[in-house]
């Protein structure tokens, strides 16, 4: 998947136990630092979320709190086709139940519908074209 929705369905309070315990969306190896949003970061992708020791939700990455009516969109791939991983993400310990609703947008590498010279990215039904770049 080329792009991924996480749409927050509900609220969930804030954990007791600090950051990173209120059902929040982690991204141990992102940054909220829109600037080097173009930069790949080199770092191994899975060592610092394997090990605890290395990577600690509030003080790693960034943590989203579930809030009903906020989306989260990240892409999965860097300008150069990449694998980002600084997408890799996953759910945190919860006070009460979360509900999310995913959407993953593929990106289709046949000619997509319409005009000549585009490409498909499809997701949850909707269809759209992309042009070539």
């Amino acid at each position: 998947r080329a792009v991924t929705v996480l749409h927050y369905l509900n609220d969930v309070p804030p954990g007791e136990r600090g950051p990173g315990y209120g059902g929040e969306t982690w991204l141990p190896l992102a940054t909220t630092d829109s600037a080097c949003g173009a930069a790949h970061d080199d770092r191994a992708p899975h060592s610092a979320v394997l090990d605890p020791k290395a990577a600690v939700p509030g003080r790693d990455g960034v943590l989203v709190p579930p809030k009903a009516g906020d989306a989260l969109v990240f892409f999965s791939f860097t300008d150069e086709g990449e694998v980002d991983f600084r997408s890799l993400h996953g759910g945190r310990p919860a006070s009460r139940v979360k509900w999310v609703a995913n959407q993953w947008l593929r990106l289709d590498l046949e000619e997509g519908p319409g005009t000549e010279g585009e490409k498909s990215a499809r997701g949850g039904g909707a269809q759209a074209a992309v042009p070539k770049g």
